[in-house]
């Protein structure tokens, strides 16, 4: 939002968020506060996870003790209105008359790589924390004046939230938006068409409160593919021979090319997780990145050599800028493999960029 913001005439303000996975909460300050100086700290009483899954429990309080990591969560807190935990965030403590509000909940119960549990309440699900926004909606649709709802909502998950198993979950999930008040397009936008060089296709969910639609007069747009030549190698620094990756003992296969034009060859036995066993050429697309797994272990052939995707890289893959990623590795609190996760966990900055772009106010 930031690098549209002066096209668009907007003066960006965040007034709150509910994130309570650590390491995320200091790469966002990182690159979002430079003013911030942070100090060895206690931990206020806040519910936040060490490793985005699961609560981080009293015996991780008491070893931790007070960090400098801790300086982050609570600043999050005091200047960002962090609630943390969703099941915390509750109509009092939401701020009023904002203009756009994101969500997603994980995406493990509905990815093709995990057990594809789903979305259905009964299940109480890690994806089904959705409808801790439905309960959220509800309590603020009642408590607050209809003007005072956000403009715009706008979600993203994996595709296979549109799958058979789940799309009817989805769509009672579409029903209950139109009776809080809200209009949306759902959106499957590829990362590939829009000057990215990651195949990385997404749901978006694209939402507008219906009076203020209808006071200026929006219409939800198309949003076109652009003409992308980016490719891996656009973001591989070609210079850098660490993370080698011993092969001499597989064979190998030729390079093939995929539809999405992903450039990639299999080695055989390699390992039993299919999406392993590829390398990917820098002269075509890559994969998409996730957070943990194969495809956080992205193989690329430079010279004959082949070696891991590395941090720096996965963050300019992901669209971020250079700055960003140092501002994040300078905080000396992540390693390579944590800040590779966040970028697994984010989404194409280009993507939101155009998405954004199609907003009026």
């Amino acid at each position: 939002m930031k690098n549209i913001s002066k096209k668009k005439n907007w003066i960006i303000e965040h007034v709150g968020m509910s994130e309570w996975y650590m390491d995320a909460i200091i790469g966002y300050i990182a690159i979002h506060n430079s003013s911030f100086k942070p100090m060895n700290e206690k931990l206020n009483h806040f519910n936040i996870s060490l490793d985005s899954k699961k609560l981080m429990n009293s015996n991780n309080k008491k070893m931790l003790k007070e960090s400098i990591k801790y300086s982050y969560v609570n600043y999050s807190h005091s200047h960002f209105n962090n609630i943390f935990n969703i099941n915390d965030l509750s109509f009092k403590n939401f701020p009023k008359n904002i203009d756009i509000f994101t969500y997603s909940f994980p995406c493990q119960d509905l990815s093709i790589q995990g057990l594809q549990k789903g979305i259905k309440k009964e299940l109480n699900t890690r994806s089904g924390l959705l409808w801790e926004i439905e309960r959220l909606f509800l309590e603020i649709k009642e408590n607050f004046k209809v003007d005072e709802l956000p403009k715009y909502l706008l979600m993203e998950n994996v595709t296979n939230l549109l799958g058979k198993k789940n799309i009817n979950y989805y769509n009672e999930w579409l029903n209950q938006l139109d009776k809080i008040g809200y209009a949306s397009k759902t959106y499957v936008l590829n990362s590939k068409d829009f000057g990215s060089p990651q195949n990385r296709s997404r749901v978006f969910c694209l939402s507008i409160r219906k009076d203020f639609m209808k006071k200026i007069n929006y219409t939800f747009k198309d949003i076109i593919p652009i003409e992308n030549d980016s490719i891996l190698k656009d973001v591989i620094d070609l210079d850098n021979k660490s993370n080698l990756i011993d092969l001499k003992n597989y064979k190998i296969t030729n390079y093939t090319k995929t539809k999405n034009g992903v450039i990639h060859k299999k080695i055989e036995n390699y390992t039993k997780f299919n999406s392993e066993n590829y390398i990917y050429s820098i002269n075509g697309k890559g994969p998409t990145l996730t957070a943990s797994g194969a495809n956080s272990r992205i193989k690329i052939e430079i010279d004959n050599f082949v070696r891991y995707m590395d941090a720096k890289e996965s963050f300019l893959y992901m669209g971020f800028e250079l700055d960003d990623y140092i501002k994040v590795k300078n905080t000396g609190l992540l390693s390579n493999n944590k800040i590779i996760f966040l970028a697994g966990n984010s989404i194409p900055v280009q993507l939101l960029e155009k998405i954004f772009d199609t907003l009026d106010f």
